[in-house]
């Protein structure tokens, strides 16, 4: 049976930065460092495996197994994490956002599920005591008038947002400063020479006299 999915990638977004920054009006906001905003020096695969098993830890204790996409701009382009393949592509598709100036990135996965359970209260009360077995300081507050639950380590940033109708777990990675550095080895897997257009005009899809 298909599920129709809703185009939220607007408010997935802004879920995001709400997440990102801690707005609440009813607890304190804490910042994801003291000092330098730059928290590592991790490479962009390691923020990927960070994030994938970050995801994969939080829908464990959750208990909610299936049913988890990343939404796409349009609703057909949505992409199942239940498939290992797939999830592949969202891990890739994932673009690095500056949070230290130059050569600084973190990476942000988002993840929507259809179904709310009827144990929610139950599911985010069992997130609040991993994270804090974590080490993590858990807030709850509301977004919306919708609930949310938080974890932020200093370096990290986690999350569950109860809509009416689907739950949303988001996860920020570090900010690294290498994450500006792509190594030779990484560029040449994720763009091969054969799939970099020719500019000097000898390409022969783009004519000179197309130019």
């Amino acid at each position: 049976m298909s599920v129709k999915r809703a185009n939220i990638t607007p408010l997935l977004s802004a879920v995001a930065m709400l997440l990102m920054l801690g707005v609440s009006g009813c607890v304190p906001q804490v910042g994801l460092v003291s000092s330098s905003p730059v928290t590592s020096h991790e490479s962009i695969e390691t923020q990927r495996a960070w994030l994938e098993e970050s995801a994969d830890d939080a829908i464990a204790v959750m208990g909610v197994p299936s049913g988890w996409y990343s939404p796409g701009y349009l609703p057909e382009d949505s992409i199942d994490w239940d498939d290992l393949e797939n999830r592949d592509r969202i891990l890739r598709g994932l673009l690095s956002r500056e949070c230290a100036g130059s050569y600084s990135g973190q990476l942000h996965l988002g993840l929507i599920n259809d179904v709310v359970p009827d144990n929610i209260d139950e599911i985010m009360e069992r997130l609040r005591v991993a994270w804090e077995a974590e080490g993590a300081e858990v807030s709850g507050f509301m977004v919306f008038e919708e609930p949310v639950i938080q974890a932020r380590d200093g370096i990290t940033v986690r999350g569950l947002h109860v809509m009416k109708h689907r739950i949303v777990f988001e996860a920020t990675s570090s900010c690294s400063s290498q994450m500006g550095r792509p190594d030779a080895d990484l560029l040449e897997e994720e763009w091969p020479d054969s799939e970099w257009p020719d500019y000097e005009g000898t390409n022969p899809e783009w004519p000179d006299d197309e130019y």
